[in-house]
């Protein structure tokens, strides 16, 4: 019989839930990626999907996120965001400006895509 996998400590997961403000929701990423890089943790999964309360970010919102992200991570993490579809820019907008404020990140509808990207840009199991 094999025993399970451990959970990689390379990696950290957060899903919100529920209904909240944008505002709130992104204090509450915040915190979590501050306590992530203090940590040394290498990758992080955020998980928006079950998250209610507000229309998607409009561009501006997504680029003063975007920023706030980056200069939290100061490249020392990866960052997969699970969001539902209607959150996800078709042209990437935030993934494309996070490359350039040295934040690597990237933004999935389907967990198993956001693990697996997350797994290699990482180096997580």
């Amino acid at each position: 019989m094999l025993a399970p996998t451990p959970p990689d400590p390379g990696l950290r997961e957060f899903h919100l839930h529920g209904e909240r403000s944008l505002g709130a929701a992104i204090d509450a990423v915040d915190t979590f990626l501050r306590t992530a890089v203090a940590d040394g943790v290498r990758g992080v999964l955020v998980d928006v999907r079950g998250l209610g309360g507000f229309a998607p970010p409009d561009l501006a919102a997504r680029a003063a996120m975007v920023r706030r992200f980056a200069a939290i991570c100061g490249g020392r993490l990866h960052l997969a965001m699970l969001c539902p579809p209607h959150y996800l820019d078709e042209e990437r907008f935030g993934v494309v400006m996070a490359r350039g404020l040295g934040l690597e990140g990237a933004a999935f509808e389907d967990e198993a895509e956001a693990r697996a990207w997350l797994a290699q840009s990482a180096g997580t199991r």
